[in-house]
């Protein structure tokens, strides 16, 4: 019998200069956390790199965009989350540690994985 595929979500924190990316597993564990410069050439390799850790949908605040539709010909689901959802997640969540980049939070693993299946 074989094992099902761990899934992974990610979560994209767009800025102008440079995105912050934080993938995890259905458990809400932290599996990666990188960024991304903001270039079309870094969307490909963010696209590739996403489909190699198994990324079954990415979360985003912005609905359009070169990145977002790099993220939508990569063949990945993308999930707009509404302006302002992250912020609440993570204040609901509260203090994760520091930061990559610093004073924007980076991740809310609760926020991107869901917690069951339909």
């Amino acid at each position: 019998m074989t094992q099902p595929a761990t899934l992974h979500y990610a979560g994209v924190d767009w800025a102008t200069r440079t995105h912050a990316v934080c993938v995890v597993d259905q458990t809400g564990a932290i599996r990666a956390r990188f960024e991304v410069p903001n270039t079309g050439k870094s969307f490909t390799g963010l696209c590739r790199r996403l489909a190699k850790l198994k990324v079954a949908g990415v979360a985003i605040e912005r609905p359009d965009g070169p990145l977002v539709e790099a993220m939508l010909e990569g063949g990945l689901k993308v999930v707009v989350l509404p302006r302002g959802r992250s912020r609440r997640c993570a204040a609901a969540i509260g203090p994760r540690g520091p930061s990559p980049t610093p004073p924007t939070p980076t991740c809310w693993p609760t926020c991107c994985a869901p917690t069951a299946t339909a």
